[in-house]
C-alpha cells in the first residue's frame, strides 16, 4: 500500500524531470540553430561585401572619376566600398600636354594657337588668374579642356594656324593644371612613365615604374582583404594607364581576385613578366574594352593584349567599340555593371 503511494508521486516526479530535461535540451539546441544561422547570416553578408578600384588615365585624378560609382545602381553594390586614388606628380617623358619654354602668349605661330585656345575652353581659372597677374612670360603650362572634338577640327573651326605642333587633350572633368620648366617632359599625375604618344602595341615601356605602381596598388588590396572582404569580391578597374596598370596588378597579386577591367589599355610590360604570374593569378578573369577610333592609345595596342593573355593562361573577354575614341562611354560602364555582378560570390 505504501509503495502504491509512493508509486505515483515518483512517476510525476519522473515526468515533471524527463519534461525538464526535454525542455533544456530542446532550448539548448534552439540556441545553437539560432547562432548557426547568426554566423551564416553574418558570413553571407561578409561575402556580398565588395571592393573596386578605379585607376585613372595619365594627367588626371582619381576625385575626378568618384561619379562612375553612381552609375552602378544594382542592390548587388549596396555593400560596395569605392576607391579613387590618384596618382602622384611625375615628369612624364612624352609630352602629352605642350611645354612651352619661354614663351609669352601673344607670340604668332604656335602661341597664336594656344591663345585662342586658352580664351575658348574652359581651364582652371585659379591657374589662369594667378599667371596673368603676374607676367605674360611663363615657362610652361598645360592645357586642358572639356570638349571632345580633335585637335585638327578644332583648329579648322576656329582658323588657327601655327607654325609647329601642338597637341591638346580634351578629356573630362577637373584636373590640376601645372606650370613646367623641365625640357624632357610634363609634371603631371602619372602612375609611370610613358615615353610616347600615341601608344602602340610596340611603345617602349617602363616596367620598373609599373611594378612600383603595382605594389601600391597591392597594398590597397590587402588592407581591404585584411578588412574582411573575400578576394573573390575585389574587382580592379582602369581606364588608358589605369588600365594597363589594371592589367600589371591584377596579373601580380597572390590571389585569385574578382577581375580586372581595362578599358583603352595596353600590355605595359614584356614576355618577361609572365614568370611572375601565379596560378592564382592565372584565375582572375579579365574585362578589355577599347575604342576603335582611339587615337590615343591605339586600336591596335589593345587588340594585342588578349593574345598575350590566351599565351599566359588567363580568360580574356575583349570588346571593341566602333567610333568610340579615347573615352569611356556609358555602354561600356552599364556592361561593366553587370560582368562585376555575374561574377560576384553567391550572385544568381
Amino acid at each position: 500500500m505504501k509503495v502504491a503511494q509512493f508509486a505515483k508521486p515518483i512517476t510525476a516526479l519522473a515526468i515533471t524531470l524527463s519534461s525538464t530535461i526535454g525542455f533544456v535540451l530542446l532550448s539548448h539546441s534552439h540556441q545553437q540553430l539560432s547562432s548557426l544561422k547568426s554566423k551564416t547570416h553574418t558570413h553571407s553578408m561578409a561575402n556580398k561585401r565588395s571592393f573596386i578600384v578605379w585607376l585613372h588615365g595619365l594627367g588626371d585624378s582619381g576625385p575626378a572619376n568618384d561619379p562612375i560609382k553612381s552609375l552602378f545602381t544594382s542592390p548587388e553594390f549596396k555593400n560596395t566600398t569605392w576607391s579613387f586614388p590618384s596618382a602622384p606628380s611625375n615628369s612624364v617623358t612624352c609630352n602629352m600636354f605642350e611645354v612651352l619654354s619661354r614663351a609669352t602668349l601673344k607670340d604668332v605661330g604656335r602661341c597664336r594657337l594656344v591663345s585662342k585656345a586658352w580664351n575658348l575652353l574652359t581651364y582652371d581659372t585659379s591657374f589662369k588668374q594667378e599667371h596673368s597677374k603676374k607676367t605674360k612670360t611663363i615657362s610652361g603650362f598645360f592645357i586642358r579642356g572639356y570638349a571632345r572634338k580633335p585637335v585638327s577640327k578644332f583648329v579648322s573651326i576656329n582658323a588657327l594656324d601655327c607654325d609647329s605642333k601642338l597637341s591638346l587633350n580634351f578629356l573630362p572633368g577637373p584636373v590640376q593644371i601645372e606650370a613646367s620648366t623641365k625640357q624632357d617632359g610634363a609634371v603631371m599625375p602619372s602612375w609611370f612613365d610613358i615615353h610616347e604618344i600615341p601608344v602602340t602595341a610596340n611603345s617602349p615601356k617602363d616596367e620598373s615604374g609599373v611594378l612600383k605602381a603595382v605594389q601600391n596598388v597591392h597594398a590597397m588590396i590587402d588592407k581591404e582583404i585584411a578588412a574582411g572582404t573575400d578576394p573573390n569580391n575585389v574587382f580592379v578597374c582602369g581606364f588608358s594607364q589605369g588600365g594597363a596598370l589594371t592589367l600589371a596588378s591584377v596579373l601580380l597579386y597572390p590571389k585569385t581576385l574578382g577581375g580586372g577591367a581595362v578599358f583603352s589599355g595596353w600590355v605595359p610590360f614584356s614576355s618577361s613578366i609572365v614568370e611572375k604570374i601565379s596560378s592564382n593569378a592565372k584565375r582572375t578573369p579579365i574585362l578589355w574594352s577599347h575604342g576603335m577610333a582611339d587615337t590615343t592609345v591605339l586600336f591596335e595596342a589593345g587588340q594585342a593584349g588578349p593574345p598575350f593573355l590566351v599565351d599566359v593562361g588567363v580568360s580574356c573577354e575583349f570588346k571593341a567599340y566602333p567610333g568610340l575614341g579615347h573615352s569611356i562611354s556609358n555602354e561600356e560602364l552599364r556592361y561593366l555593371e553587370s560582368w562585376i555582378k555575374r561574377r560576384m560570390p553567391g550572385s544568381s
